[in-house]
């Protein structure tokens, strides 16, 4: 009888380990064809990540544009706003830098938020209000909330009747909406992207980069 149940064990045993296999395998094929999927995604607007002769204007009063495509409660943008400040200190006047829109769906009150910096915009306060949104969400703070959004606005020292008649309306809905419909007409889906000299150049890339692309442009000018 012991041979028998040593015999029912070292079975069951091999059922397990085969059985852990099979799946080990389904697993990688499924990951496989995921994987498979991205690629074929991102091989379709471009390859390496880059999209020819988009149709934007390179350079704006003599300046270098950069157009961004962001999402205050996405992690991946707090990077790419802190390469653009980057930018933005290195090459001061030499570039332009126009932020637009792109709120996430799957982001919970990233719309709102989207459409809160805008009302700071109307007071000349954009970019104060855009890093403070970043700062805030680097702090787990979720600001995908009127009450923070508000907040926010406050401590800035807006005229908070009037950034609270603003965001309040949704007045800037229109905005948004038509800063995700220029995204998705170059075929962008994730954030941060930007179109730098005619070009699309998607994720949080290193601040190199935009510096390579930045300086020839910059010579191109000169010529």
């Amino acid at each position: 009888m012991a041979d028998a149940d040593a015999g029912d064990k070292m079975n069951d045993k091999k059922k397990k380990d085969t059985w852990t296999v099979i799946i080990a395998v389904l697993f990688i094929a499924v990951a496989g064809v995921l994987i498979a999927n991205i690629n074929e995604r991102v091989s379709n607007n471009g390859g390496d990540g880059v999209i020819q002769d988009i149709d934007e204007e390179i350079y704006v009063d003599g300046s270098v544009r950069l157009i961004e495509y962001s999402d205050f409660k996405c992690p991946f943008c707090q990077t790419g706003a802190k390469t653009v400040e980057f930018l933005k200190k290195k090459y001061g006047d030499e570039i332009s830098v126009e932020f637009r829109q792109f709120p996430l769906g799957f982001h919970k009150g990233s719309e709102i938020a989207a459409q809160a910096s805008e009302c700071a915009r109307d007071q000349k306060r954009f970019w104060d209000y855009h890093d403070s949104l970043f700062d805030a969400s680097s702090k787990s703070i979720d600001v995908g909330g009127r009450d923070v959004l508000k907040s926010i606005a406050n401590k800035l020292e807006l005229d908070m009747n009037e950034f609270n008649r603003c965001l309040d309306s949704g007045v800037k809905k229109e905005k948004v909406d038509a800063d995700i419909a220029s995204a998705k007409r170059y075929g962008i889906r994730g954030t941060p992207s930007f179109i730098l000299g005619g070009e699309l150049i998607f994720g949080a890339q290193p601040p190199k980069t935009f510096m390579e692309k930045i300086d020839s442009l910059l010579e191109n000018k000169e010529r």
